[in-house]
């Protein structure tokens, strides 16, 4: 009869705790904070960028491709606003995707969801943030 009621304590409890988890999908969802908070979480991010490498991030905004004619290349970003009129950009990458023919036009309100990675470009010894995406949604 012991052993019943500590296996129903233990049940219980394992349920219980459950019911706590964290459900999101996303280690950070941008989508969620109002823009004071995303500007601050943005700030925290690009202060220690390793520490947030592997995080699923969910963030939107507008679509803002950018020409480096230094590298011959086009860079995918995406704007997001923040308090007092400044913007704050992130760099993005997909495997599934090549520009222009699969990317909205520019200004474009796009959602993205991707894990946060660094890269360090040739010539710079600074580390390059950018979400290498695993979607993304056009939401207006």
């Amino acid at each position: 009869m012991k052993k019943l009621a500590l296996l129903l304590i233990c049940a219980y409890s394992c349920l219980f705790l459950a019911g706590c988890a964290d459900e999101s999908e996303y280690d950070i969802d941008f989508t969620k904070l109002s823009a004071t908070m995303v500007s601050a979480q943005l700030e925290k991010i690009m202060g220690s960028k390793v520490d947030y490498v592997g995080q699923i991030m969910k963030i939107s905004g507008a679509f803002d491709p950018y020409f480096v004619e230094g590298l011959n290349s086009t860079l995918m970003y995406i704007m997001i606003d923040c308090p007092s009129g400044c913007a704050k950009f992130m760099e993005f990458k997909s495997d599934n995707h090549s520009y222009p023919n699969d990317y909205p036009s520019q200004g474009t309100m796009i959602e993205i969801i991707g894990e946060f990675k660094v890269y360090i470009q040739p010539g710079y010894s600074d580390l390059f943030p950018y979400l290498h995406i695993s979607e993304l949604r056009i939401i207006g």
